[in-house]
């Protein structure tokens, strides 16, 4: 198996180097003699855990298929990946991240009469809805449904794990609800504080939130992946003080809201991306037995997760938990 582009995967097409990419990439598939085989092309974001998805990819698919690999940013145009698709006529495309879906679904609105192969969307939040916009995709969800977190939870606490709070904004409410279902499930209530789209005050309301659910005698939080929730200001602002004064376990869903830097979060439930990228194989082995025709649409639930905990937070807000519980933790912070 080789992986064409060598010379750009980990350069950016930009404005200032307008024939950068394109030399690079003739210059790579004129060296490859991968170029008889069929062709797998990867638009991702250039970070440490979108690598990860793509060893777990290229370590299951195996000889079966040569990798292009194309690092995608906020500032890449439709034209870039147009050309792209061009020159290296990829028999699937591979999404990882929110600015690859984002540009690519711009590529096919704009190019509504191409036919488009197969694509599969990995590591970007809130993947089921994007798809719904695009023609011939489908991935696998990248936010771990609550009853996942809550569940786990529940098993290390020695204290009941009935009633789990969460702050969310309004355009999350079919999340928020399709979760609450989940929980039912589990005889898990989960309360809801939903904070208007048209709220400025992020921080402020977070705060009302947090108190209002306390209020409520929630066992624990569940923080939603939401980037408008999570900024610095809504951070600092909102989330971390109200937090320090909630005796409860805090559920997250990003590994660095765990760390003791911030205070914050106690338990993290987070994507195994390496393992994203071996279920996403999967996906494209069943797609290449179809002749490269997608007859499964529908978007995955992630099978695979690490779980974190912060073990200074739960012993200074004495949350009372099973120590012989730890050994299951993938990562336990001090």
């Amino acid at each position: 198996m080789e992986t064409a582009i060598k010379n750009v995967k980990k350069k950016k097409y930009s404005k200032s180097s307008p024939y950068l990419f394109v030399i690079a990439l003739l210059t790579s598939i004129c060296m490859s003699p991968a170029l008889a085989e069929d062709r797998a092309l990867i638009l991702r974001g250039d970070t440490a855990a979108f690598e990860e998805v793509v060893s777990g990819l290229k370590g299951d698919l195996g000889e079966d298929l040569a990798f292009s690999e194309y690092i995608v940013d906020k500032d890449t145009e439709v034209s870039d990946i147009k050309k792209l698709m061009s020159e290296a006529t990829p028999k699937v495309v591979i999404l990882v991240g929110n600015h690859a879906m984002n540009s690519y679904t711009k590529l096919q609105q704009s190019n509504d009469k191409l036919d488009f192969p197969p694509a599969v969307a990995l590591a970007a939040l809130y993947i089921d809805k994007l798809v719904k916009k695009m023609t011939n995709t489908t991935g696998i969800r990248y936010e771990i449904p609550a009853v996942t977190g809550i569940v786990n939870l529940r098993s290390l606490l020695n204290s009941e794990l009935k009633k789990v709070g969460v702050i969310y904004r309004s355009w999350m409410k079919d999340f928020i609800e399709e979760n609450a279902r989940y929980s039912k499930r589990e005889e898990i209530e989960l309360v809801g504080y939903e904070i208007s789209g048209k709220n400025k005050n992020v921080a402020k309301e977070i705060k009302k939130g947090v108190k209002q659910l306390l209020a409520e005698k929630v066992d624990a939080f569940w923080i939603v992946n939401d980037n408008g929730l999570l900024t610095k200001d809504a951070l600092i602002g909102g989330w971390i003080p109200s937090m320090q004064k909630a005796e409860v376990p805090v559920i997250v869903g990003v590994t660095s809201l765990v760390q003791s830097k911030f205070k914050f979060g106690s338990y993290a439930i987070v994507p195994d991306h390496y393992a994203l990228g071996v279920q996403g194989a999967s996906i494209i082995a069943e797609i290449m037995e179809e002749d490269w025709q997608l007859e499964t649409p529908d978007v995955q639930q992630p099978i695979s997760v690490k779980k974190l905990l912060n073990q200074t937070i739960f012993d200074s807000k004495k949350i009372n938990y099973k120590e012989a519980k730890l050994a299951e933790i993938d990562e336990v912070i001090h």
